[in-house]
């Protein structure tokens, strides 16, 4: 039976990382609708409780959502308990329907599962405004999902983003272009509404506050849980909370239509809430997987056990024995030699990946392997074998999945794994590059690890260049032929 193959190259390179945020600039204003929104957006979902009634329509409940991995959509707490709230049975969650829109524009559906409100929400307020809900089973051909940043932003910063909606499963979504500020004076506060003062200057770190740029964009029912997308539209900055009438002109307290540019948009700060997504992804894959982990009243891990990991395949089809030798030529003492080392499994269908340490908290490894996962443990090769959870993951933003363009990404541990050295990332090309001479880069290994037995370390030649790489005479030709 053919078993599975993990390796980690360690070769000195350089590692670009590489975080935008638009701060400036101006703003290109299309149209509001968009026939497709979920084409430019693929992570986009909705959620309902009528889900296949062709007559869904704008006064349908619904509520947006991102697929932040496959099986976990990022909503709001409001939207998601006001979805709950009209089925009179499971108010676990598990009568919701999620739906999403394929490039044809027909509308995929699929049950969920449950749905994990923040233990802080507070309806009043909207202070933590913000659920998880698990779905029964992924949707097929998504594999871009939407990103999560840590990155905390400085008072009175602004950019600018934009706010999509998916709208009703058999009406248009829609794109708005906003200019998002931070801070204690982000928000415009009318003086028709003295209360609305205090609770903004009371939760105002929480909040980011959104208003609509240029002309032509249409009145949207924004209140439906859209989310905030910022850096290109690659990471979520927020979800949209609540609006007001920011202008003094009317009296009411509320108002919903974020394509109006009187309205003032108060948006969840996602940023600040990275670690309780990400235990709680943890909390429920772990759970479910062998209930190994045991949490306390108020969300934290209080006792934790993992059980052994059942080894996997890693072997290939052209060969047979791994030699246990090095460039050295010496036995290796993987401590010693390469305490860097580490692989990450998630689980037990899902790929076993290699990688390194560059810091205490940080691991190097491929996006096409870590977008595949819903969980993950890093675990040292050498025989301490130390291993931890990852708490985030980070994609680098021109990955590709069919190219494999910019296939590296950071795994951040929850806890540090402290070894004796680092991987280096020097740049080992100091001249610029030639795309027609071939550089060789000596004294590189591959570690490998087979069915039942130790890791092995396997001498390699790494070369780079244009005509670095043997090309297949074979598979050019079968190549031609298709695209002939």
């Amino acid at each position: 039976m053919m078993r599975r193959f993990s390796f980690a190259v360690v070769v000195a390179t350089a590692l670009w990382l590489q975080q935008t945020v638009e701060t400036g600039g101006k703003t290109s204003v299309v149209s509001s609708f968009w026939p497709n929104v979920t084409a430019e957006f693929p992570f986009l979902v909705g959620l309902t409780t009528g889900g296949k009634d062709d007559e869904t329509n704008w006064q349908t409940l619904i509520c947006s959502g991102t697929l932040i991995s496959p099986i976990f959509v990022l909503s709001s707490a409001y939207c998601t308990s006001s979805l709950m709230t009209t089925i009179k049975s499971n108010l676990d969650g598990s009568s919701l329907i999620a739906y999403w829109k394929t490039p044809r524009n027909s509308v995929k559906y699929h049950r969920t599962i449950s749905v994990y409100t923040h233990p802080s929400y507070n309806k009043a307020t909207r202070i933590s405004d913000l659920s998880l809900v698990k779905l029964k089973k992924p949707f097929k051909h998504v594999e871009n999902f939407v990103g999560l940043s840590s990155r905390t932003l400085k008072s009175d910063v602004e950019l600018n983003c934009v706010i999509v909606g998916i709208g009703a499963p058999h009406e248009r979504g829609y794109k708005v272009p906003v200019r998002v500020k931070y801070g204690r004076t982000a928000c415009r506060i009318p003086k028709s509404n003295p209360s609305l003062e205090f609770v903004i200057g009371y939760t105002w770190a929480d909040f980011l506050c959104a208003e609509t740029i240029g002309p032509g964009v249409s009145q949207l029912p924004c209140d439906r849980s859209d989310p905030l997308l910022c850096s290109s539209g690659r990471h979520q900055y927020g979800i949209f909370s609540y609006g007001y009438d920011g202008t003094d002109a009317s009296l009411a307290t509320e108002a919903i239509e974020c394509g109006d540019s009187a309205v003032q948009g108060r948006l969840l700060f996602v940023n600040r809430y990275t670690g309780w997504i990400s235990e709680t992804m943890t909390k429920v894959m772990v759970s479910d997987d062998d209930g190994s982990w045991q949490f306390g009243k108020n969300g934290r891990t209080t006792t934790r056990h993992r059980h052994t990991t059942q080894p996997r395949s890693t072997t290939n089809s052209t060969q047979a024995v791994v030699p246990h030798v090095t460039s050295t030529g010496r036995p290796v003492r993987p401590e010693i030699d390469y305490p860097y080392l580490v692989y990450l499994e998630g689980l037990f269908d899902e790929p076993v990946c290699g990688g390194t340490l560059i810091t205490p908290w940080h691991v190097l490894t491929t996006a096409y392997c870590t977008t595949r996962m819903t969980e993950i443990v890093v675990t040292v090769t050498a025989h301490h074998r130390q291993h931890v959870n990852a708490r985030l993951v980070y994609i680098h933003p021109d990955f590709d999945s069919y190219t494999l363009t910019a296939d590296i990404s950071i795994v951040v541990l929850r806890e540090p794994l402290n070894v004796t050295r680092y991987a280096q990332l020097p740049d080992i090309i100091s001249d610029p590059i030639d795309d027609n001479s071939t550089t060789k880069a000596l004294d590189c290994v591959v570690v490998a690890r087979r069915w039942m037995t130790p890791y092995y370390y396997i001498p390699v030649n790494v070369m780079y260049g244009l005509k670095a790489c043997r090309e297949s005479f074979e598979y050019t030709y079968k190549f031609l032929r298709i695209t002939d």
